[in-house]
């Protein structure tokens, strides 16, 4: 069986997250979102990488109807880095790529800051 995870962390560490079963698609990418910006009381800005369905119809209207809550950046795309990608955890990830200080990995990986989306 093939667990996948979507994850998202804030400046100051918290990190969300969502396991889902089988492949990423709109609607499962859309209800993420909705949860992330409802959980918000600031704009979320959101950064993606280039997997087809975060450019897919659905989701660009969604993203239309809700730009005053939600902005998204995508990742350019840079072959030489993709095998990073199956090596890294969230945290850890996080901590590279958005350049966050190395004292908020505990912040991140402590239970207080960790939310599960259901």
């Amino acid at each position: 069986m093939k667990v996948n995870m979507l994850s998202a962390v804030s400046k100051r560490g918290k990190l969300r997250f969502v396991l889902y079963k089988d492949n990423m698609n709109a609607e499962k990418l859309i209800d993420f979102m909705r949860r992330l910006v409802k959980d918000t009381k600031q704009k979320v800005f959101l950064i993606l990488d280039n997997l087809r369905v975060h450019h897919s119809k659905k989701v660009r209207s969604w993203l239309e109807k809700h730009k005053a809550e939600i902005e998204v950046f995508y990742l350019q795309y840079a072959p030489a880095r993709r095998s990073e990608r199956k090596e890294h955890a969230p945290a850890g990830f996080a901590v590279r790529r958005l350049g966050l200080r190395t004292g908020c990995v505990k912040k991140i990986t402590s239970p207080e800051n960790v939310s599960i989306i259901y």
